[in-house]
């Protein structure tokens, strides 16, 4: 802590110069008070004071948090501030000022520097990812995001662009400082690339420094399915005979959207009496075939009736249709994600033929409802 005192201040009085300080003296003693509050350093519980050596004006601050008081008793003299502000008095008449206290320092929020771009789940979307930069040296959350986006890369790089320029998609609420955002912007153009950049600020709106811009094109719808398997043989079996595969077949969402895929059969082998139902198998030449998507493979008593395909497309559902107990669905499948399938045919309880038969299973990839 440093001290502060005047040295070597003398007045010397004469004739000419005594009736000018006498008409004066006044206010130069209030300015005098008030340099001396403004020069002095906190040294005990009241931080500064001064008084007017010939006129009861007293300035003092009482703690380091507190504004100062003032007592005058003509004139109105004020000194206020508190720590991480300015404190000044005005001299009234002539204007004089006089600041103190302690310069506040802005913690400005933290730059993104981590923005990770993706196609997002539905048509026209596009996945962010990123690092909370937090406010306050990274130590409390942020006040919000403003997320921008343009076809133009100008538009995001510069600071005036990004303002008057860019698209405004969202102002969001940050989480934490270092936890994981994610953001899917929606509505753009499929197949169009976007230039993208986010700023942060804090609850006195001061802005941290624009994210690096990253770019990537908005998601296009592409439905499709592949499967691991095209044939698979049950091999030979008597009539009203119950099995199910038990090579695994995977099915994978190879388009670029969530898809919910619908199952169809139907015998395909020239001439055929068979049938396919959902149905009782009587009378004979009517079989049943019924499908699941399942991690490992299921009982025969697994399957319910819902299980069974017709040769009419039925979309899989997320609890019930073409699943053994909804932990694995056709139902909304991300893409790049695959689900185990199984089959289960009953044979009809008579044939009236001996032929091999060829029966054709079809998946087809939908958009998710």
């Amino acid at each position: 802590m440093r001290f502060f005192k005047m040295e070597g201040v003398t007045m010397k009085e004469n004739e000419n110069s005594k009736t000018t300080l006498k008409n004066r003296a006044g206010g130069l003693a209030a300015g005098f008070g008030l340099l001396i509050a403004g020069l002095m350093v906190f040294t005990g519980p009241e931080a500064s004071a001064g008084k007017a050596s010939s006129n009861n004006y007293r300035l003092t601050r009482t703690s380091i948090n507190q504004g100062g008081q003032s007592k005058a008793s003509a004139t109105t003299y004020k000194m206020k501030g508190s720590v991480g502000e300015t404190s000044y008095g005005v001299m009234s008449g002539t204007t004089r000022n006089v600041a103190d206290g302690l310069m506040k320092i802005m913690f400005y929020p933290r730059t993104i520097s981590d923005i990770r771009p993706s196609q997002g789940a539905d048509e026209g979307s596009i996945k962010l990812e990123w690092t909370a930069p937090g406010a306050d040296g990274g130590v409390v959350t942020a006040s919000k995001y403003i997320v921008k986006y343009s076809t133009y890369p100008d538009a995001i790089t510069d600071q005036s662009y990004f303002e008057t320029t860019a698209t405004l998609f969202k102002v969001a609420v940050p989480n934490a400082p270092n936890t994981q955002e994610t953001i899917t912007l929606t509505g753009l153009t499929p197949g169009t690339s976007y230039y993208v950049a986010i700023e942060a600020r804090d609850a006195d709106e001061n802005q941290g420094d624009l994210s690096k811009s990253t770019y990537t094109w908005a998601q296009v719808t592409v439905l499709s399915v592949d499967i691991s398997s095209d044939t698979y043989g049950f091999g030979t079996f008597t009539a009203s005979t119950s099995t199910v595969s038990t090579s695994t077949i995977r099915v994978v969402n190879n388009g670029t959207v969530l898809s919910t895929w619908n199952l169809k059969a139907s015998t395909i082998t020239t001439g055929s009496p068979w049938q396919i139902t959902d149905g009782s198998l009587s009378p004979g030449d009517l079989f049943r075939l019924s499908a699941a998507f399942h991690l490992v493979q299921p009982s025969t008593t697994a399957f319910g009736t819902e299980d069974r395909m017709t040769d009419t497309d039925a979309a899989s559902d997320a609890s019930s249709k073409f699943t053994i107990n909804g932990s694995s669905t056709g139902y909304s499948v991300p893409a790049g994600e695959y689900r185990n399938f199984w089959l289960m045919l009953e044979t009809p309880l008579s044939s009236s033929t001996s032929d091999e038969q060829q029966i054709r299973v079809t998946v087809t990839a939908t958009p998710t409802p």
